[in-house]
C-alpha cells in the first residue's frame, strides 16, 4: 500500500513537472512555469521562450533563476545577457568577462566553489516583481521546487545589489513564515533555516 502511494506521488509530481523545454515554453505562454535545466541548455530555453514572441522586456525581468546545489539566485537581466552572449558567438573572445560568467558559460554555477551544473528556472509573467515570482514559486505543487525557492531566499545577502536588495530581503520572511506549515517536512526544515539566517543577517 505504501510502496503504491509512493509511486502514485511520483507519478503526480511527473505530470506537474515540464519534461522538456518545449513543454516548458508552452506552458510559459499560458501563465507561470517552473523548469529545472542543464545550465549548458539555458539558452535554448531563452530563445525558444523568445521564439514563441515573449518579448526582451518580459524576458529581461521575469525570469529567476536558481541553483539547486548552493542556492545562488541569479536575476533576469544577468540571465538574459549570459544567453545572448552565448548566442552572438563572443563567448571565446573572453576579454574582460568574470570568472564567474565563463563558469556559467561553460556549464557550471557561477560559483566557484559549487560544481552544479543544473538551475530551476522561475517563470512568472503575469508576476509585478522578481520576489513575486519566487513568492508564487513557494506554492508550486512541487516539494523540491518549494525547497529549493526557500532555501535561496535565505542566501540572499541584505548588501545585494540590483533587486534582491534589503526590501526583497524583509520581504522574504512573511512568505516563508507561511512556510512553515507546509505539508513537506523538507520544505518546513528549509524556511524555517532561511528565516533563521535572514534575522541574524538583519540585527
Amino acid at each position: 500500500m505504501i510502496i503504491k502511494k509512493l509511486f502514485g506521488k511520483k507519478k503526480k509530481e511527473e505530470k506537474v513537472r515540464p519534461r522538456n523545454i518545449r513543454e516548458f515554453v508552452l506552458r510559459a505562454i499560458k501563465g507561470s512555469s517552473n523548469y529545472k535545466i542543464k545550465i549548458s541548455k539555458f539558452s535554448d530555453l531563452y530563445f525558444a521562450l523568445a521564439e514563441k514572441g515573449i518579448t526582451t522586456s518580459l524576458l529581461d525581468s521575469k525570469i529567476v533563476g536558481i541553483c539547486p546545489g548552493c542556492y545562488f539566485m541569479y536575476t533576469s537581466k544577468w540571465l538574459s545577457w549570459v544567453a545572448t552572449l552565448r548566442e552572438s558567438g563572443l563567448v571565446s573572445k573572453s576579454i574582460g568577462m568574470s570568472s564567474a560568467s565563463m563558469r556559467f558559460l561553460k556549464g557550471k554555477c557561477r560559483n566557484s566553489y559549487c560544481n552544479c551544473e543544473e538551475i530551476l528556472i522561475l517563470w512568472g509573467p503575469h508576476a509585478f516583481s522578481p520576489f513575486d515570482i519566487c513568492k508564487e514559486a513557494l506554492e508550486d505543487k512541487l516539494a523540491e521546487v518549494r525547497k529549493v525557492v526557500a532555501k535561496s531566499l535565505g542566501e540572499i545577502p541584505p548588501e545585494s545589489s540590483g533587486y534582491l536588495d534589503k526590501s526583497f530581503v524583509r520581504a522574504a520572511v512573511p512568505a516563508l513564515t507561511k512556510m512553515l506549515k507546509d505539508e513537506n517536512n523538507d520544505v518546513r526544515e528549509a524556511a524555517k533555516e532561511a528565516i533563521n539566517k535572514i534575522k541574524l543577517r538583519s540585527k
